[in-house]
């Protein structure tokens, strides 16, 4: 992985990403070519706007619907439909942006031919990378000090990514075993003795017990000067999974380390691109609103709006708007609740806005209010920030920035309704925290059109 704008990027991604570009552009000039018979530079499809956009659009597609987000239980029809998705996207993009900035545009025959010819050089890529496994020049060895608890959850993280192998276990004199025995390595053997036989590229640190003396500073600084990367357990998990551990923070960290950070200008742009963006979004869902309120109110006697208190920046409360999903007086206890899965409360038409984020978009008001931001972590209600904040340590951590419409955690986990889903999501708000950016921003937003359009992570 790179360290791209404060976030982790993994190599693999990015090296695929600049491969289908460039096929992409391939693409393109044989679309011309179809279409025309022959390439001549006097053609207006071949001015630079136009011969830029369409690779770019493609490829903003593809990463929209999580195309680069490699997974070891990726199997081929799951790139297909990706794929598939991709490819409707981004016509649909292709269209608005040619016909609303002139200089850019295509010809239809020329984009129907072209992005026929990429998504199909696309797909069969993706699926012999798939059938081929991991490339040996693509694969990371990890050699990891310790086998226990710390180690087992390297080897879970490790497991998740297939550009990931863990080639053994160093004991270094820790009693506790909770990784794969057929991969711990013998007693006494010295960890650059390790390196050169298993040609190991990194070294993760996992010992939990480093106040018995179980950390070998020397041989890992004359590893380290010799250029092998050498990480702590923690980092590893961070750069990996994109949260940061609860139970290896301490204060020291937070206030010594790297991140947390606010600079004036990415405040100031972050303002601004939310005002831009809610305004959009406002202007082109209005009639997918007045339709859904519609929908409601045929449904079910009531409000098509209901208010709630959540705890916004600072821990001040503030009124956030939504879209009624549930029937009327939900919460006939008087006491919040969580939603659970298959909720009797959920009415057809809230249903479905659930899944689709649409109840949420009401919210763009508290954006344009100031109170919210486009991203960043999920406001909860002053009862649950009670429970939570006694329960989970630096809970309040998460209001040290504004609240979001959408989020890391939301993009990566799923529905929380337990103190435990509720600690998960808390580990990705810290990461989103400690590397807050306007790219990081982007990358969420391009996630949030994968969530919806697989209905991931909504009851």
């Amino acid at each position: 992985m790179i360290h791209l704008f404060g976030h982790f990027i993994s190599v693999r991604s990015l090296l695929t990403a600049v491969v289908e570009l460039l096929l992409f552009f391939v693409a393109y000039f044989a679309g011309v070519v179809l279409r025309f018979g022959s390439v001549s530079l006097d053609q207006t499809y071949l001015m630079p706007a136009s011969t830029l956009a369409f690779p770019l659009l493609m490829i903003v597609s593809l990463a929209a619907v999580g195309h680069y987000q490699f997974s070891a239980r990726e199997r081929s029809s799951d790139v297909v439909s990706r794929v598939a998705f991709a490819w409707l996207i981004g016509i649909g993009l292709s269209g608005l942006m040619f016909y609303a900035l002139p200089t850019t545009y295509v010809g239809r025959g020329v984009l129907v031919l072209a992005s026929a010819i990429g998504f199909a050089m696309i797909i069969t890529l993706r699926l012999i990378m798939l059938r081929s496994g991991n490339p040996a020049i693509a694969q990371r060895r990890l050699l990891v000090l310790g086998t226990g608890d710390s180690a087992h959850l390297v080897e879970q993280t490790a497991a998740l990514y297939p550009d990931l192998e863990i080639v053994g276990f160093l004991p270094l004199n820790s009693t506790r075993q909770s990784v794969s025995s057929a991969k711990i390595l013998p007693n006494g053997m010295g960890i650059r003795q390790a390196v050169r036989q298993l040609n190991a590229h990194e070294i993760v640190a996992a010992i939990s017990e480093r106040r018995d003396g179980g950390l070998p500073v020397n041989e890992l600084l004359k590893c380290k000067m010799r250029g092998l990367r050498v990480t702590d357990f923690s980092a590893f998990f961070e750069r990996q999974s994109g949260q940061v551990l609860l139970d290896s923070l301490s204060p020291s960290w937070l206030i010594f380390g790297q991140g947390f950070r606010r600079d004036a200008w990415t405040a100031a742009a972050k303002r601004v691109f939310d005002i831009v963006a809610s305004s959009l979004i406002l202007l082109l869902m209005l009639p997918v609103l007045l339709i859904t309120v519609l929908a409601i109110k045929l449904e079910s006697p009531g409000s098509a709006f209901y208010s709630q208190v959540r705890v916004g920046r600072g821990g001040r409360n503030f009124v956030i708007y939504k879209l009624r999903s549930m029937c009327q007086n939900a919460e006939t206890s008087n006491k919040p609740q969580w939603a659970q899965k298959n909720d009797s409360r959920i009415t057809r038409v809230g249903k479905f806005i659930r899944l689709t984020r649409i109840d949420e978009l009401p919210q763009l008001i508290n954006v344009l209010r100031g109170e919210m931001s486009i991203v960043g972590p999920r406001p909860e209600r002053p009862f649950f920030v009670k429970q939570l904040t006694e329960k989970i340590p630096l809970y309040n951590a998460r209001h040290s920035v504004k609240p979001g419409l959408t989020g890391w955690a939301q993009v990566r986990y799923s529905y929380g309704a337990t103190i435990q889903d509720a600690r998960e999501k808390l580990q990705y708000d810290l990461y989103y925290i400690k590397n807050q950016s306007i790219f990081l921003d982007l990358l969420i937003l391009f996630q949030t059109v994968q969530v919806v359009l697989w209905a991931r992570g909504a009851r």
